[in-house]
């Protein structure tokens, strides 16, 4: 569940609720119909692993997910930034934990940036993926501006 809180209101450390998910075959394709990938056949049939495994995408999106918190802002909120380092390959049907927590808020030039930490491991507890993502809320008065 996400929390609505103003930008002052935020704490940094604070956790986000953990999600644990099976990476079925059924959501697996569904992305890889969607990317409209070239390596499709690596996440239906087989991979260079054997296997067939997951999408990056699969993971990052779940990552992006995980905010548990958004600033209240007036003029919209828009992602700003995402780095991600993916660990391992997962094979379809792994079950993954993903946890995060607020590591960095700050003003910039009159906007709010709220940065989180996600960490995805498997069922083993090995690391598959550690991403940082950054939001930027606009306070009233302000607007997202398209170049």
């Amino acid at each position: 569940m996400v929390q609505e809180l103003a930008f002052e209101d935020v704490q940094v450390g604070v956790k986000t609720q953990s999600v644990e998910i099976v990476l079925t075959p059924e959501l697996v394709q569904w992305y890889a119909h969607a990317l409209d990938s070239p390596n499709d056949n690596w996440y239906r049939y087989s991979s260079p692993l054997g296997e067939p495994i997951v999408p990056p995408a699969v993971l990052e999106n779940l990552g992006l997910g995980l905010r548990g918190v958004r600033i209240i802002a007036p003029g919209g909120s828009v992602h700003s930034r995402c780095e991600v380092e993916h660990k391992k390959p997962v094979t379809v049907g792994t079950k993954i934990r993903a946890e995060g927590k607020v590591t960095e808020k700050y003003e910039k030039r009159g906007k709010w940036y709220l940065v989180w930490e996600v960490r995805i491991t498997d069922e083993g507890g090995e690391e598959i993926l550690i991403g940082t993502y950054t939001n930027c809320a606009l306070p009233a008065g302000q607007k997202v501006q398209y170049r």
